[in-house]
């Protein structure tokens, strides 16, 4: 019933080209929205209410559909033609929210809950998200900041921006760099084709770290005080360290090389087909 009376107030709100409705929501609620093209701008406040504003053409509905603690935002338009919807959302604090679009652009600040955001062709800036985050865009750049827990973040072609992150951290790329600043964690592995990798963050003595490049350079910077056993290979480039090691090829096939930095402990691994790996005191 309370589905059937919003989306008709909102189907006669669409002539004016815009929807604006508020309405109450429970605690530790999840929102998800489906929207073909456009910008999805989420914020947060401290009522157990969602506010959705939302710019349309006056063909298309804005349909909000409500099971139990899950809400449903998704575009309805009268031709049966994927339409272009601006969404400006506000939601409690605490909430999960998960965007999945073809076009769009997502900017998610202020949520404590899980985000997810997926997209073909879109940017993505996400400020905050615990628990699980998970970022993916064919065609667009990431950037990620303050998040927690266990992060997965995917790019096809777009630089992938992580600061101020703490828990597991899983980055992939295809044609993009991958910049990790301010890292806080005991498993990180971050990967690219043909593009940049940077890191500096913490190195827990029982911590995994890898990284890995194809076509591309890899900068590692750490702590001073980090036990680490370094594991490094190289087919055509070549590798830097402003630590006092001495390197021993082991393998004639490309350059590998096996080090320990201190007592040893954290396991680090740096990979690179043709670029340069580099690690440094941070």
């Amino acid at each position: 019933m309370l589905t059937t009376l919003l989306t008709a107030a909102l189907m006669s709100a669409a002539v004016a080209q815009q929807t604006d409705t508020v309405f109450a929501v429970r605690q530790g609620s999840r929102l998800t929205i489906e929207n073909f093209s456009g910008r999805v701008v989420v914020r947060t406040w401290s009522r157990n209410e969602m506010r959705v504003v939302a710019d349309h053409s006056s063909r298309t509905a804005i349909a909000i559909n409500m099971r139990g603690a899950d809400v449903e935002l998704e575009a309805e338009s009268r031709r049966g033609v994927p339409t272009a919807v601006d969404y400006e959302i506000t939601v409690p604090v605490q909430t999960d929210v998960s965007i999945e679009g073809t076009f769009t652009d997502a900017d998610v600040r202020g949520v404590q809950g899980e985000v997810t955001v997926e997209t073909v062709q879109g940017q993505i800036v996400v400020e905050g998200g615990s628990g699980f985050v998970s970022l993916e865009s064919v065609q667009g750049d990431i950037e990620l900041t303050g998040a927690t827990g266990k992060i997965d973040v995917q790019s096809v072609n777009g630089v992938m921006r992580l600061t101020s992150v703490a828990g597991e951290i899983y980055v992939e790329g295809v044609n993009g760099s991958v910049i990790l600043t301010d890292i806080n964690s005991s498993d990180v592995e971050a990967t690219t084709t043909n593009g940049n990798i940077s890191y500096d963050g913490s190195i827990e003595d029982d911590g995994r770290y890898s990284f890995s490049n194809h076509n591309g350079d890899v900068t590692v910077a750490i702590p001073a005080g980090t036990n680490a056993t370094v594991n490094v290979y190289t087919f055509g480039g070549d590798f830097e360290t402003t630590f006092p090691v001495t390197l021993a090829e082991t393998r004639r096939q490309g350059r590998r090389y096996r080090f320990t930095i201190g007592k040893g402990g954290a396991r680090i691994e740096l990979e690179s087909f043709n670029g340069r790996l580099r690690l440094r005191r941070r």
